[in-house]
């Protein structure tokens, strides 16, 4: 599968969690965490293929309809985590935020489906350099700390259902 062809995979297979009630309760967090570190992958194979990070003109409006409602269905015991204060962090007086697991993932998942519809308008350069645009300003950190509470949530999620 070449690397345009795993975008679209792996931004189809994440949005499903948005666009979707899925029932696999028990198995949600597992397949969400590969994808996520599938995504985190990518970045690095499409950056070495030589697309940068540059911003895109004339970006699709995108609907994020359902979005956060099947994100909480699919997701029920994602909650509230704290974060380091990356700007607090590089004053050498690290401060804590707290953050919300579904609107962390909303977030990355709003910002794929303006990938997928630039795809979709048969935009595909477009796609990668707003991809990895994204990747470094908005998706990595947050992805970055969804996988950080994937990780120490899992035992307190699992023993929950």
């Amino acid at each position: 599968m070449g690397m345009v062809e795993s975008l679209k995979h792996i931004v189809h297979e994440l949005a499903k969690w948005g666009n979707d009630r899925i029932d696999m309760f028990q198995e949600n967090e597992f397949w969400l965490e590969r994808e996520l570190v599938q995504l985190y992958k990518l970045y690095f194979d499409i950056s070495e293929k030589g697309f940068s990070g540059e911003r895109v003109e004339n970006l699709p409006q995108v609907h994020y309809g359902n979005l956060r409602i099947n994100l909480a269905y699919n997701f029920p015991s994602f909650g509230f985590y704290p974060v380091a204060n990356l700007h607090s962090t590089a004053l050498g007086q690290p401060e804590w935020d707290t953050v919300d697991a579904l609107d962390q993932l909303a977030d990355v998942l709003a910002e794929l489906k303006i990938v997928d519809s630039l795809y979709r308008q048969g935009r595909e350069e477009d796609a990668l350099h707003y991809f990895t645009f994204a990747f470094q300003n908005r998706i990595r950190t947050r992805l970055l700390s969804l996988l950080h509470y994937l990780k120490t949530q899992a035992p307190v999620m699992a023993a929950a259902v």
